[in-house]
């Protein structure tokens, strides 16, 4: 009996510990980890893939998960636009929605962005920006991007 309470008393610190690591206001981050010094932003993952072919007049739907840090704020958004190449010169994509968004909180994290666009039948390629907007910025100076041919 007298093992039992050793074994509560470590098992009930080793809670606490993995507690006071797995979350809060910085997204997870140990409290131990600097802040960010700066905002940043990268594509880990998207679907299609980067450099999938699209077919021109096809709806074409996306996913992408990106990391992100901010250094001055905890909450935010990451939001994506689309252009496309073609012979008459660049062009914006609509979306649907219209302007993708997730909003994100924490000092770092991950964030999905999901969307869906129609391959303009001119294009020969199409570019997805993702934009960091910290806090309830209306302007990016971060960002990432993925380039997709067209068939």
């Amino acid at each position: 009996m007298e093992i039992r309470r050793p074994l509560q008393a470590v098992a009930v610190c080793v809670f606490l510990l993995v507690l006071g690591c797995g979350g809060g206001d910085d997204g997870g981050s140990s409290p131990t980890e600097p802040l960010p010094t700066a905002d940043s932003l990268v594509i880990i993952r998207a679907e299609p893939s980067e450099g999938t072919a699209l077919r021109r007049g096809s709806v074409v739907s996306f996913r992408v998960r990106v990391r992100y840090e901010m250094a001055q704020t905890t909450t935010g958004s990451v939001a994506a636009f689309a252009f496309s190449s073609s012979p008459s010169g660049p062009g914006i994509i609509l979306t649907n929605p219209l302007l993708p968004e997730t909003r994100i909180s924490g000092h770092r994290g991950e964030a999905d962005v999901s969307f869906s666009l129609t391959v303009p039948q001119a294009a020969t390629e199409i570019t997805v920006d993702l934009g960091l907007f910290p806090g309830n910025s209306d302007s990016s100076n971060v960002g990432d991007e993925i380039t997709y041919s067209t068939q």
